[in-house]
């Protein structure tokens, strides 16, 4: 059972990882196959069509992660027939809210091909309607509710399975557009092959967790098992608001930059912000496979082997992105001209301020799993709102005498102030531990890539070019030993099997 859970959430970040490379190798990919088909002006066209429909998934409410909770809690528990009334709930109201809205969706694109689109001066085309509506299909009536269904995988224990099949679908998927580009077809044609592709995708899965997950069959589906999931709304609602947040504070931030800024500065301040999100991929490779373990281990009651894995993950999350961070840190300048064509030169302070905010946010947005966890995500709603109100409000004031690091510095004050400096409130009052615990374990945890600054500073110092890189990666090498020591304690390995064999679920999964 041990080597079973290891090799379940090793094989889950290797999946997850490959989800990520399928979706930028479609994004890249797919671009020069768009513009030989189409050419610029249609491809523009399609793009601003797709940004306009791709709205329409925030229509899932945040139920995906609320409901996958509880799939996880019934499971963990071994209570089948609760696992089974919750999906069809679920799915039930998803499909309903989905379907719905849809039907509205129809009403407003037969109106707009006749009635001007306010703000637009024209009616919309047959062909651009038509697109929408394929895109509305697809994102109403299969992502919606399929979503919610596809969480199954995560909540039985079988995550790695579930993005092993998602990577077959998007292959799948992917190979079918580029045929579809290849024979130059419409973007009308193009559409009806994405909502097909993705429609036949959806059935894959549904039958594969029918033969896996027992609690697929006999799922109900109906008015009444929606009525009864009216319920989870509130907590599904709180997990949108989490995500609209975060996106907010991105966007608003970037808007107040180019609204104070030079349109240069602009893309200075993105490129620059692109790069630095790169450390952040950790957490995300992580947090998948890791956040169903934790689920089971809250509801088995197995508080204390909870906290331990809480802070274990906040320390390994921290050193990683931190040590990204600094890597990103040394090899930005040798590569960021090169990577902008030319065109925009390397700003160090406003790297140096976004990369510092990556690593905080590594250790508090981990600190916070355990609540997305188990649906006691309340308090980081709150939280994130105030997070994203003062980021703004700060950028708005800073922006002007310091530019776009002015915003970014208004970024790390709000981090510090809500996920560094009230998000361990929240956590040690779920966790049951004193708040100092918490504050301690964050701050040493967010400290600890200081020993790779120190290295990137002597570096920097002593060599050049490339030089640095190589340096930097032997002499972070000559630190994994203390690293494991760090994160899992003075007993390392031993320690690492003990927390993983406590972590084993109770209930075959």
């Amino acid at each position: 059972m041990l080597a079973q859970l290891v090799r379940r959430v090793s094989i889950g970040v290797g999946s997850s990882a490959l989800a990520q490379a399928l979706g930028a190798v479609r994004a890249i990919l797919l671009v020069p196959f768009f513009l030989r088909a189409w050419g610029p002006d249609v491809y523009g066209h399609w793009i601003a069509l797709t940004a306009l429909a791709s709205n329409l998934n925030l229509l899932d409410l945040g139920g995906q992660n609320y409901i996958a909770n509880l799939l996880a809690v019934h499971h963990s528990r071994g209570e089948e027939d609760g696992f089974r009334a919750r999906l069809s709930e679920g799915v039930s109201l998803f499909l309903l809210i989905g379907l719905a809205c849809f039907i509205v969706t129809t009403a407003l694109l037969a109106l707009f091909c006749v009635v001007p689109v306010p703000g637009l001066a024209r009616t919309l085309a047959r062909w651009e309607a038509g697109v929408l509506w394929l895109l509305a299909a697809q994102g109403l009536v299969l992502s919606v509710p399929g979503g919610v269904y596809a969480t199954v995988y995560r909540a039985s224990g079988r995550y790695a399975r579930g993005e092993m099949a998602g990577n077959a679908g998007r292959v799948t998927v992917l190979i079918v557009l580029l045929v579809a580009l290849i024979w130059r077809v419409s973007p009308l044609t193009f559409a009806a092959w994405t909502f097909g592709s993705w429609a036949v995708v959806t059935l894959a899965y549904i039958w594969d967790t029918r033969r896996h997950i027992p609690g697929c069959v006999g799922l109900r589906i109906n008015v009444e098992e929606a009525r009864r999931a009216r319920t989870h709304l509130s907590g599904s609602v709180q997990f949108l608001l989490i995500s609209v947040a975060q996106t907010v504070r991105l966007q608003a931030a970037l808007l107040i930059v180019a609204a104070t800024s030079p349109a240069a500065t602009v893309a200075v301040y993105s490129t620059h912000r692109t790069l630095a999100a790169i450390p952040g991929y950790v957490g995300t490779l992580v947090q998948g496979p890791m956040v169903p373990e934790l689920t089971f281990l809250w509801a088995q009651q197995r508080i204390d082997t909870l906290c331990k894995a809480t802070f274990v993950m906040i320390r390994a999350v921290s050193v990683a992105s931190g040590a990204a961070a600094v890597f990103l840190w040394i090899t930005a300048p040798l590569l960021y001209t090169r990577w902008t064509g030319q065109h925009l030169e390397i700003h160090p302070i406003l790297m140096a301020v976004l990369l510092v905010q990556a690593v905080l946010a590594a250790g508090w947005s981990t600190s916070t799993w355990a609540l997305l966890a188990t649906n006691e995500h309340r308090p980081v709603a709150a939280w994130l709102v105030l997070n994203a109100v003062i980021t703004i409000t700060g950028g708005i004031v800073l922006a002007g005498r310091f530019g776009a690091t002015g915003v970014a510095a208004a970024g790390v004050f709000a981090d510090v102030l809500c996920g560094v400096g009230m998000m361990p409130q929240a956590v040690s009052a779920f966790l049951r531990v004193p708040p100092r615990r918490v504050y301690v374990g964050l701050i040493f945890a967010t400290a600890a890539p200081i020993a790779f600054v120190i290295i990137g500073v002597i570096v920097r110092a002593l060599l050049h070019g490339w030089w640095t890189v190589g340096g930097f990666m032997i002499l972070s090498a000559a630190l994994l030993y203390p690293i494991l020591m760090f994160v899992l304690g003075t007993d390392g390995p031993a320690r690492a099997w003990g927390m993983l064999r406590a972590m084993r679920p109770q209930t075959s999964s």
